[in-house]
């Protein structure tokens, strides 16, 4: 089996592949949670429960800003 991390590199290259990762690449909004918990979802877990809950290949996601504070604006 190849891991999230070989099979989204094979998908980037077109190569071949066994299996597509799946990935949701928006956290859920609170309301979505809540409305899940009311639906039998465990309370209170984390973004990376809830992924597991979902049988979802866990990854990570960061957020860089492309303008400094600093830099002038226009």
């Amino acid at each position: 089996m190849t891991s999230t991390v070989e099979a989204f590199r094979k998908i980037l290259n077109f190569e071949e592949c066994d299996r597509y990762p799946l990935m949701e690449w928006a956290t859920w909004w609170d309301q979505t949670i809540a409305r899940w918990e009311g639906e039998g979802l465990p309370k209170n877990m984390s973004q990376f429960e809830v992924m597991e809950y979902f049988g979802l290949d866990l990854h990570y996601q960061d957020w860089i800003r492309s303008v400094s504070p600093t830099c002038r604006q226009p």
